[in-house]
């Protein structure tokens, strides 16, 4: 505890400005800040690593990787916990650069645990570059390999900057914030972390992914995925298979709740539009277990410029199964423009396989374009009709899941109206006068929101911010059309020809302002 490894006030990305200079012509070595491989119980705290370069030495060979792990743990039950690695203020403090390698590994981790069972919390993990132009190379805030218990909280991770172009997910990320991935995972957390302005850097042809969050564990039930905060994401090339992920729930991942997330992408860390015609996806689900996506908040922004057809999307669930529980999020897609052929959503499934309906409502769905909803392998705009009421009663009247979505409607960002949507440093909690106060569903699992201060009601707020100063639902904000449920009909007994009196009772209910006296 307590150690400074290297400075955090110089630029390290030339060997004049490094503080510590590691060069090496060895394909594959690895420079550690700080290594434990020791059992027993382990603490890892209040250390300092910055102002380090590693570069290929003189005499390198061609195709010559290595690694850099500021803080790596492969045994013990370790707690790593306030550590500051790299610089809050100096660019580019902890740096790969100068390495040939076009094919083999060249990988920066700022805290790398591949121990069974550990606790990474309070870390501040800054301004690390990774110039390691190859098709296997990972810049990763933390990364968790290992099986047990692993819990990831409160953590900040911002300007990482990585030159892989993979075209895979999860551990095989070019670009991500936090990776947990191990089918022998336990009950877990990712939670209160704050990732933003991550940059995938290399100017050539790539499919790259940048990622937020990316969990792949195991079938234990009780993961939790909570009150994260992602946006700012970024990438150079102009390239069709680049991608830009917030929340990856991994092919292989057991059941985990997904809530109280807030995430925007499309605009880069300076706030300013993202116009390159990547693919963009707020909360991307491609497990066949069941999920339980609640109270998040996503907005997808930004106008597109030049390039490919690409699609976008709030939400995107890529499997043909899973019974997931969507319920009381908000799904905003404001990205406009892109070739012709792309499509921003606010929600898209391969199928409707595996959803009920009890289990698909309370959401508000917003699509700059009128694009809400794909239902398709391929996606494809559900419905063009004009009107947004409309728009939705095809999804609620789909064959694969008749009765869905009753509660939930469409709303436009005036209606929404979050208190900053467009800046730097993105706040997505809402406004006082808003569509969410009150449209809700009580889930037993959430009880605050993402703050947690603030206790959900009885009839909470949809997203990820609840407030008891929120007014109630007003003239311009009702986005909810009546529920109307119709009694059974009676047995007709009355001979041909003759007449009967036949009772039936109807009720019809309304979130926000009711339905009017006499209607």
């Amino acid at each position: 505890t307590g150690n400074i490894i290297g400075a955090d006030n110089v630029d390290a990305s030339t060997a004049a400005g490094a503080n510590i200079d590691f060069g090496s012509s060895s394909n594959g070595a690895i420079f550690y800040g700080i290594r434990n491989i020791g059992t027993g119980t382990i603490l890892i705290d209040d250390n300092k690593i910055g102002g380090i370069r590693f570069s290929n030495a003189t005499g390198a060979g061609v195709n010559t990787g290595g690694a850099l792990h500021a803080i790596s743990s492969t045994a013990g039950a370790v707690t790593v916990s306030n550590n500051t690695i790299g610089s809050a203020t100096t660019a580019n403090n902890l740096v790969i650069n100068g390495m040939n390698a076009t094919s083999n590994p060249v990988n920066l981790y700022g805290i790398e645990i591949a121990s069974t069972g550990a606790t990474v919390n309070n870390n501040t993990i800054r301004n690390l570059t990774n110039g390691g132009l190859t098709s296997s190379g990972n810049t990763h805030g933390i990364r968790v390999t290992g099986a047990g218990a692993q819990n990831v909280n409160n953590n900040e991770i911002s300007v990482l900057r990585g030159a892989g172009t993979q075209s895979s997910y999860g551990t095989s990320a070019a670009v991500a914030g936090i990776v947990l991935s191990n089918s022998s995972i336990t009950a877990s957390s990712v939670s209160n972390n704050t990732i933003f302005n991550l940059t995938q850097n290399a100017g050539i042809g790539n499919s790259a992914k940048i990622i937020g969050i990316s969990f792949a564990a195991g079938a234990n039930v009780n993961h939790t995925v909570n009150a994260n905060t992602i946006y700012g994401f970024n990438s150079i090339e102009n390239s069709a298979g680049i991608e830009h992920v917030g929340i990856e729930i991994g092919s292989t991942s057991g059941a985990m709740r997904v809530s109280n997330n807030m995430i925007r992408l499309g605009r880069i860390a300076d706030g300013t539009e993202f116009t390159n015609s990547s693919s963009i996806v707020g909360i991307l689900d491609q497990s066949n277990t069941a999920q339980n996506i609640w109270f998040n908040t996503v907005l997808i922004d930004g106008t597109v410029g030049t390039g490919s057809a690409q699609n976008t999307f709030a939400y995107r669930r890529t499997v043909n199964t899973g019974a997931d529980n969507i319920r009381n999020n908000i799904f905003a897609n404001n990205r406009s423009g892109g070739a012709f052929g792309s499509r921003h959503y606010a929600w898209a499934s391969n199928t409707l396989g595996g959803l009920s309906a009890a289990a698909f409502d309370n959401n508000i769905f917003y699509s700059n374009e009128g694009n809400e909803f794909s239902i398709a392998a391929t996606p494809a705009n559900l419905s063009a009709n004009p009107s947004a009421a409309l728009r939705l009663q095809a999804l609620r009247g789909n064959v694969g899941l008749p009765g869905n979505n009753l509660r939930s409607g469409i709303a436009n960002l005036t209606q929404i109206n979050f208190i900053n949507s467009g800046g730097a440093t993105p706040n997505l909690r809402l406004n006082d006068d808003n569509c969410a106060a009150g449209a809700g569903a009580a889930i037993a699992a959430v009880t605050t929101d993402i703050d947690g201060i603030v206790t959900r009601a009885s009839l909470p707020a949809i997203g990820a911010h609840e407030s008891t100063t929120f007014n109630a639902i007003a003239t311009g904000y009702d986005i909810y059309t009546p529920i109307v449920s119709v009694s059974s009909v009676p047995t007709l007994t009355a001979a041909c020809g003759s007449e009967q009196t036949v009772l039936i009772n109807a009720t019809v209910t309304d979130i926000g302002l009711g339905v009017a006296s006499g209607s």
